[in-house]
């Protein structure tokens, strides 16, 4: 755990945290999704790393947002490359509280906040600001 003031970030695996996971993801949807969704996209191919999930934690201990890296392999200049996907983004931020999104180059931070703006669509789930779907103007 790595501690940085009120709130805390935690990594872990995927296994034994499979509730926590459908419950976070499943805040905001209509149709929520399954245990055994879950299990196939967490799907370790056999030579790639473990999933990792990373937890933002309050204070008392209560996960209030997540974000996962599942590896998957992908070709690159005629090699197989085991390939970080960062997916599984759910926060659940409150009114007058500020959340800083850091990364490496190329990590996704604008393409998050692209998503947030409704300047492009998420690939899968959704997005609601002040709880209404995402979108310009």
């Amino acid at each position: 755990m790595h501690d940085s003031g009120e709130f805390s970030c935690e990594v872990t695996g995927f296994h034994g945290y499979e509730q926590e996971i459908l419950r976070l993801r499943n805040a905001n949807r209509d149709e929520p999704e399954t245990l055994e969704y879950l299990d196939w996209r967490y799907q370790r191919s056999p030579d790639s790393p473990e999933p990792q999930v990373f937890w933002l934690v309050t204070p008392d201990r209560q996960r209030i947002g997540m974000a996962s890296v599942i590896f998957r392999p992908y070709w690159s200049n005629n090699t197989r490359v085991q390939t970080a996907v960062v997916g599984d983004i759910s926060l659940d931020i409150g009114e007058g509280e500020f959340v800083g999104v850091l990364g490496p180059n190329g990590a996704g931070k604008t393409t998050l906040m692209r998503a947030v703006l409704g300047l492009i669509e998420p690939a899968s789930g959704t997005i609601n600001v002040f709880g209404a779907p995402a979108g310009r103007g």
